[in-house]
C-alpha cells in the first residue's frame, strides 16, 4: 500500500518535478501508474486477509478492523480516480495507519 502511495505523491507533483527528476509516472504515464495503484491496493487488500485465512488470526474483531481498513484504500484510490491527490495521500495514511491497527489488535486478540 505504500508503494501506492508513493505512485499517487509522485503523480501529484508530476508538474513540479519535470525537469528536476524521473518518476514512473513521467515514464510509464499517469493512466498506467494508475493501474499500478490499484493493482497495489488490490494486492495489498489479498495479502491483508492471509493470516487469518491460513492461521485464523486475530478472529473477528482483526477481520473487522482491516475490512474498514481497506474500505479506506478502495476509497482513497476512488480520489485517485477523480484527481483530488491530497485528499488520496491523507487517506491512504489514516488508512494503513487503520491495517496497523488491525494487526496489532490481532496480535492481543
Amino acid at each position: 500500500a505504500n508503494v501506492a502511495r508513493e505512485i499517487v505523491k509522485d503523480i501529484e507533483d508530476l508538474q513540479q518535478d519535470k525537469g528536476f527528476k524521473v518518476s514512473f509516472p513521467m515514464i510509464a504515464g499517469v493512466r498506467a501508474a494508475k493501474a499500478v495503484v490499484l493493482a497495489c491496493i488490490i494486492l495489498a487488500i489479498c495479502l491483508g486477509y492471509l493470516p487469518w485465512f491460513f492461521y485464523s488470526f486475530g478472529g473477528f474483531l482483526f477481520l473487522a478492523l482491516l475490512s474498514a481498513a481497506n474500505t479506506g484504500f478502495l476509497y482513497s484510490f476512488k480520489n485517485v480516480v477523480a484527481q483530488d491527490y491530497s485528499k488520496a495521500q491523507v487517506l491512504f495514511k489514516a488508512a494503513m495507519f487503520s491495517a496497523l491497527i488491525a494487526f496489532l489488535a490481532g496480535v492481543f486478540a
